[in-house]
């Protein structure tokens, strides 16, 4: 694996994209949203955060394992349970957003990338409100996953969606 060479932007530090990502086009930047937490749908919204920047992150290097990284560097324990998202350029959180948690999410978030430079990526602390981590593919079985017709509960933990899917999965290999 190559030198990191992402660096979080210091608060109100200019960054020209064009002038810098304009001749590299494996480069991009995340706006990353923390500390809060969305509202419900609809009208969701991301309130009680902070904003900050990263720069200089290489598609061909971007990982979960990445953001982990910067996540820490923004002060956030290790240990904490995190949920990241990230929006589809020109959509709402409504329906823009996508689970940002394995390889496969990865992938995903990098054909957005292709077309923009600046990627917007949330963080949820300790539960999620948001309901694309049902769709975010396990490696076993990336297209069978069924979530619809589960009822939610108003705290739902990244184990009960593990639990869920889990249960899934272990239906689907029995049918």
């Amino acid at each position: 694996m190559g030198r990191r060479l992402w660096c979080i932007r210091e608060n109100g530090a200019e960054f020209d994209y064009e002038i810098i990502y304009g001749h590299y086009d494996e480069l991009f930047s995340i706006k990353i949203h923390h500390g809060g937490r969305f509202t419900k749908f609809p009208n969701r919204s991301y309130v009680d955060g902070q904003v900050s920047y990263a720069d200089l992150f290489d598609r061909e290097h971007f990982s979960v394992f990445e953001l982990n990284k910067l996540v820490t560097e923004l002060g956030y324990p290790r240990k904490e349970i995190m949920f990241y998202h990230y929006k589809i350029p020109d959509q709402d959180l409504n329906f823009g957003l996508r689970a940002l948690e394995n390889d496969a999410d990865v992938v995903g978030f990098l054909k957005f990338v292709n077309d923009n430079w600046l990627m917007n990526v949330y963080i949820e602390h300790k539960k999620t409100e948001v309901e694309c981590y049902l769709f975010s593919p396990n490696a076993a079985c990336m297209d069978n996953i069924i979530p619809a017709g589960f009822p939610r509960k108003p705290v739902t933990t990244k184990d009960d969606l593990f639990n869920i899917n889990a249960g899934i999965v272990k239906i689907l290999r029995c049918s």
